[in-house]
């Protein structure tokens, strides 16, 4: 059996009984201890269909392409699928499993060389588009709870003479930012301050759009009278603002919160 015959009866097999196949498949990650949790087994339960008759479609032409048109569909879904298994808690061990197991459920029908060769390179091309779309779900859940975290612990402090300070830590998204500094503008206003300090010891690099925020709050109009005190240009991004910006009546650059604060104490 060729190549180009082994794909064609790949999708013979994947289309003569979806629904055992389905339901084989589920039982088989049931079973598996490490493949949690069922909420996300349940998810694909729910797409299992819809998957394989695409992927059977896409067999059907006679390439095992994954990058060829006729795959577009199965690549799409089985991408889907890693996004939505990410949003359900699934486990990493249940990703890598996934095909695997699948495999597992055809092994009676890949009686031949060709078959199980041409199977494998599947498995292994959907397991990595699969693994690929739940990473970047994990990375974004990631991103999405260290911005909460810091908007509602990022410190700020009230220093001596009621100078309120903005402690920055690593590396906030733009939203983040401005949530931080529309706090500290409203401190300012609270307490009636002249003067206010904006650390940046603990930050970690920036992105352009997040420094256009600081711009903006040296440029907003209810601090043109008031002293701005920024310390600890901590990354090159922050010491290319500072040469951009250049020099401003109303706004002072130190090297470290220990020379900021010494000023507020002066």
């Amino acid at each position: 059996m060729g190549y180009v015959d082994s794909v064609a009866v790949l999708a013979e097999i994947l289309a003569q009984a979806p629904t055992q196949l389905v339901a084989d498949w589920v039982d088989a990650l049931n079973a598996d201890p490490t493949c949690r949790p069922p909420e996300a087994i349940d998810e694909l339960e729910s797409l299992a269909p819809a998957l394989l008759e695409s992927l059977a479609e896409a067999c059907g032409d006679g390439s095992a392409d994954l990058a060829a048109d006729h795959f577009r569909d199965a690549v799409r879904d089985f991408s889907f699928l890693g996004g939505r298994l990410e949003s359900k808690g699934a486990s990493p061990s249940l990703l890598v499993r996934l095909m695997a197991t699948l495999t597992d459920c055809l092994e009676p029908d890949l009686h031949t060389p060709d078959l199980r060769r041409t199977w494998r390179l599947l498995e292994v091309g959907f397991s990595a588009i699969m693994l690929e779309t739940y990473c970047l779900g994990l990375q974004a859940r990631e991103r999405a709870v260290l911005a909460e975290v810091l908007e509602k612990h990022t410190p700020i402090i009230r220093l001596q003479g009621d100078v309120p300070a903005l402690i920055v830590v690593g590396s906030p998204s733009r939203q983040a930012l401005s949530i931080l500094l529309g706090r500290l503008l409203l401190e300012v206003a609270r307490m009636g301050s002249d003067v206010l300090l904006v650390d940046f010891t603990n930050a970690q690099p920036l992105r352009r759009s997040v420094l256009g925020v600081i711009e903006e709050l040296l440029d907003h109009r209810k601090l043109q009278q008031r002293q701005v005190l920024v310390t600890a240009l901590a990354t090159p991004e922050l010491r290319e603002l500072r040469a951009r910006l250049g020099p401003r009546d109303n706004v002072r650059f130190y090297d470290s919160w220990g020379e900021g604060l010494e000023q507020v104490t002066s």
